[in-house]
């Protein structure tokens, strides 16, 4: 096996023995290596050589220096330098620690069986050359903004990136961060409150991914009695418990070389997480009531709503599972973090809900929208869609309008335009009009004046609302009937 690409196996062991038998087994498997017996030794090595070395494998305990001490000092230089930390038996709790600290691993010495150590330090080697491509690909964006631009680009000519919609700094920043770990095989953790669109970051993850002629599939565990989510996992063999009359294939089984996503991974119980963390470890399972395990390679993505790292401080979901799964996230705004993207939600699920449900909607008034810009959206999107789809249904009017809102988003009617955030106003003008009705250039401006009248104390104000003369204002207003 030839791992020269990926870079030097660097071991840090004051322990000589151990340490040239550990360089022999690598050797012979064909890793370059270089060892050490001090910590301090080792950074200088790592100061000299760089992004030549792919891995440090290390002691917990120097003679100069600790392991997680050890793991604060690699990082200060090299952030996304994978470590994998060597501990003997009864000091696995400091090797949580030290993964806690940022080490990709832990093996327990001595190391009975070499392959293990080989699986690791691949892991390891191939999270680096991914940690390199990105890297560099940090680096364009931050020098070119090539991506952004591109994204610019793509949602200006009226498209959505895989089936999310907006232009919002944040949700560019999302995009952005979709497309760089894509192509990896890292798993993702998607974080967001309930209603922000989790499942939609996964599928595009999916299908920006080499797997994407895979099957995606998505459980959650939130909706799924914990009696049954087992099997659903890892399926079950016939007679298993009562009721199972068959064997049931499990997602992971299905999911062979596509994408898993386990939403709502806060809500799984910890025996669950027991299991589900071995399969990340080993791609290894066994179906519920046999003894046979089954291979299998399939990418998961996990998401939740909830605070991983508070469930795992109140000892309520495994640290060593959240390490797991939180090599990269990726984290939503809710809605009312980008109001500014509103207006084109609205336009999408207007054109989209309509057609659904064959109702003869056109648009619908901008006094409207900047009310619906005004509501905070505790339930997110999801949320924002179902008061559209109200609105569409109900609507007998081709034009939706600020009676078709919902009570609970009537007291938020703004009186004025300028009573909104001068960012949202202009985009909310400039989008909200792109969704009226087509219509003669008479009526446009007999609705605008009524408008500026409803919005203006006086016939004065309406008319520099306006940008017209108080007698230009009460000539149109006696035109149209509305003196």
């Amino acid at each position: 096996m030839n791992h020269r690409r990926h870079g030097i196996v660097l071991l840090v062991d004051d322990d000589p023995d151990l340490l040239q038998t550990t360089i022999a087994l690598l050797d012979d498997e064909g890793y370059r290596t270089l060892g050490t017996s001090t910590a301090s030794v080792a950074l200088k090595q790592l100061d000299k050589q760089g992004d030549q070395v792919g891995v440090i494998v290390a002691d917990l305990q120097l003679p100069d220096m600790s392991g997680l001490d050890l793991i604060n000092e690699i990082r200060s230089r090299d952030a996304d330098l994978p470590v994998v930390m060597i501990t003997g038996h009864g000091s696995e709790r400091i090797a949580v620690q030290a993964m806690k600290a940022g080490a990709l691993d832990y093996i327990t010495k001595p190391i009975v069986n070499p392959h293990e150590l080989f699986v690791v330090i691949d892991k390891a080697l191939a999270d680096r050359d991914k940690s390199l491509s990105l890297r560099v690909a940090h680096d364009e964006i931050n020098h070119k903004n090539a991506e952004l631009l591109e994204l610019r680009r793509l949602l200006g000519q009226g498209g959505d990136f895989h089936g999310m919609i907006g232009q919002s700094k944040a949700m560019l920043g999302v995009y952005q961060r979709i497309q760089l770990v894509a192509d990896t095989r890292s798993t993702v953790l998607i974080t967001g409150e309930s209603g922000t669109g989790k499942e939609l970051v996964a599928r595009a993850i999916h299908a920006l991914s080499d797997r994407r002629t895979g099957p995606f599939l998505a459980i959650n565990c939130a909706a799924i009695p914990e009696s049954l989510l087992e099997s659903e996992l890892f399926g079950h063999e016939k007679g298993a418990f009562t009721g199972a009359t068959g064997q049931r294939i499990g997602k992971f089984q299905a999911g062979h070389r596509g994408t898993l996503l386990i939403d709502e991974l806060g809500d799984l119980k910890l025996d669950l997480q027991a299991k589900l963390l071995r399969v990340l470890e080993t791609r290894k399972f066994s179906p519920v009531g046999g003894n046979r395990e089954i291979e299998t390679n399939v990418r998961m993505l996990a998401a939740t709503s909830r605070d991983l790292e508070k469930l795992t401080a109140e000892n309520q979901f495994r640290s060593d599972l959240f390490y797991r799964v939180n090599v990269v996230s990726i984290a939503l705004p809710p809605l009312r973090e980008r109001k500014d993207d509103i207006p084109l939600l609205i336009g999408a699920f207007l054109k989209q809900l309509a057609r659904e449900n064959d109702r003869p909607i056109e648009g619908i008034e901008r006094r409207a929208v900047d009310a619906m810009m005004q509501y905070d959206w505790p339930g997110n999107i999801r949320e924002l869609r179902n008061c559209v789809e109200s609105m569409v249904v109900l609507s007998r009017d081709p034009v939706l309008t600020v009676r078709d809102l919902p009570e609970k988003l009537q007291s938020f009617q703004p009186s004025r335009s300028a009573d909104l955030p001068t960012e949202i106003t202009a985009h909310a003008k400039a989008d909200s009009n792109s969704l009226l009705p087509e219509m003669p250039l008479a009526e446009l401006e007999r609705r605008a004046i009524e408008r500026a009248l409803s919005d203006s104390p006086t016939h004065k104000d309406a008319a520099e609302r306006l940008g017209i003369s108080i007698r230009t204002l009460q000539r149109r207003m006696k035109d149209y009937g509305l003196l």
